[in-house]
């Protein structure tokens, strides 16, 4: 009886352990996207804000793109608070050579992928801003909510506008 339930509570564990996460449909109130594309968080005409891959990430890079990552924590105040002035920034751009990802950190949606980014860019807390200039180098790093203004005015820079 004891190794019976020794074996349940292993299984029941293991289950909770291994969630998986599906980003395909991810909605929010916030955004005026409607579109059935995996990932996309938010969106102007043409420049997309998505949830991070490392495999977009990287073809971001190759192609030259200016790369706007937001490191968002779901049960963080000043990500919550920051999320619809990010959207309302997408909203505005139209630019197919910039592209912006939401990454995942210290919450329970954390991905190796997300994991990556963390430590690529040594993020030590949530709601944090970089801009990539198209060339891949840290145009813009900050710590604080920056807004929607400052947001579109340092992509803007980091495009060379």
């Amino acid at each position: 009886m004891k190794a019976a339930l020794m074996v349940l509570a292993t299984v029941l564990v293991s289950g909770c352990a291994s969630q998986s996460y599906d980003y395909t449909a991810i909605t929010t109130t916030t955004s005026t996207v409607t579109t059935t594309e995996p990932r996309v968080i938010a969106a102007g005409d043409a420049t997309k804000y998505m949830r991070f891959s490392k495999a977009d990430y990287q073809r971001s890079l190759a192609d030259g793109k200016t790369i706007h990552l937001y490191f968002y924590a779901n049960w963080c105040p000043i990500c919550a608070e920051e999320r619809p002035k990010i959207f309302a920034a997408y909203g505005r751009l139209n630019y197919t050579d910039v592209v912006g990802y939401e990454v995942h950190y210290n919450d329970n949606e954390v991905t190796a992928d997300d994991a990556y980014a963390t430590k690529l860019f040594q993020i030590p807390y949530q709601h944090t801003t970089v801009i990539l200039d198209k060339g891949g180098a840290v145009s813009f790093k900050s710590f604080a909510a920056i807004g929607t203004e400052r947001l579109i005015s340092e992509i803007e820079r980091a495009r060379g506008v």
